[in-house]
């Protein structure tokens, strides 16, 4: 008692807890083979892996409603929600309860997550996690409120752009250990068979309706706020066409610094893409297969490659004026519509 008394945190002298003391780590640091750097990574990681796999009792949404505090090397670890609730634009889907005989009950809670450009870039990257949103996607398990495994589809489905923004919750009680195979070590789960019809109808829905949030995020002819599109759309007696917007300020600075000489190619090749559209093959694609229809970029870094090699161009346009080129931004699309993105790519670069 006295020993114990000795090495452990003041705290526990007068209250009960647990407190676990690591020391002598020589698989953890290969006997002493990696640099402080990689160390430093190491208890990051080892922060971020808590955070998740016991978010619910960080932040005292556990069924028992306890709270839980864990403190590495002196800092509270945060919770780390990976269905993003908190957030507005985050869809709870139908939830479906599932008896199992007399051994219990399992939940299963789907979520469809905010596209990339209603989040900041903090918000993306926990969620994304290392391996980004497209590894992540899937089946969270739970037991006992408690993370066992995520990101995977227990091969019901497979991991795409499209589904990229879809987790479902399945919680399950420790009277169905053995019918899981759940660990020793409570970090890995194997789907029960009987399950697997039922899981595999859910998740195609899912996939259908995450799509249509994809979609949604394409360029759109009547902009909400009256934003300025990057396709027209014009219609007169029984005919219908589109057109390229030669007044959105990207195009203009193009055609602005063509040489006299090849504007008219520039403006021909224009003309030529307008003419091409591929008319038949969208009208069938939007009769037939209208839920694999993906135009819109799915990977928020795409877009900020397009930030960055149209930004600093329509700065120099503005003469450095930022003010002048916020105002222009916010009324433009795609910047319009994905403005969280913008304002955290300006502010990475300091412009903001």
């Amino acid at each position: 008692h006295d020993e114990i008394r000795d090495m452990c945190h003041p705290a526990l002298r007068k209250e009960c807890g647990t407190e676990v003391i690591w020391y002598k780590c020589d698989r953890l640091s290969e006997d002493r083979t990696i640099g402080r750097n990689e160390f430093n990574d190491l208890v990051a990681y080892t922060r971020d892996r808590l955070a998740l796999t016991f978010h619910r009792y960080i932040s005292g949404t556990a069924t028992n409603n306890r709270r839980l505090e864990l403190v590495l090397n002196g800092q509270k670890v945060p919770s780390i929600d990976p269905f993003h609730r908190e957030h507005l634009a985050t869809q709870p889907l139908e939830v479906e309860t599932l008896d199992v005989g007399d051994t219990g009950r399992i939940t299963i809670r789907p979520y469809i997550l905010p596209h990339y450009s209603k989040l900041r870039r903090s918000d993306l990257d926990r969620l994304a996690g290392e391996e980004g949103l497209l590894k992540n996607q899937g089946f969270y398990v739970y037991r006992n409120d408690r993370l066992v495994m995520y990101g995977t589809w227990f091969r019901l489905l497979r991991h795409g752009e499209l589904s990229q923004l879809v987790r479902v919750a399945v919680e399950i009680p420790n009277s169905v250990d053995s019918m899981w195979k759940i660990t020793v070590d409570k970090s890995d789960a194997q789907l029960p068979g009987f399950l697997r019809t039922r899981l595999k109808q859910i998740t195609s829905g899912l996939r259908r309706r995450a799509s249509r949030v994809q979609r949604s995020k394409g360029g759109r002819l009547d902009p909400a706020g009256g934003t300025q599109p990057v396709w027209n759309r014009y219609k007169a007696k029984d005919e219908i066409r589109y057109e390229i917007n030669r007044d959105h300020p990207l195009i203009r600075a193009v055609m602005d610094r063509s040489e006299p000489d090849s504007s008219g190619l520039l403006h021909a090749a224009l003309r030529m893409i307008e003419r091409e559209f591929p008319t038949e093959s969208f009208s069938r694609d939007t009769e037939e297969a209208v839920d694999s229809l993906h135009q819109s970029e799915a990977n928020p870094d795409a877009f900020r490659d397009l930030l960055a090699a149209s930004l600093p161009q329509l700065l120099v346009d503005r003469r450095g004026d930022v003010n002048a080129l916020l105002r222009e931004l916010k009324n433009v699309e795609p910047y319009a519509s994905n403005w969280p993105v913008v304002q955290d790519f300006l502010s990475e670069e300091g412009w903001i």
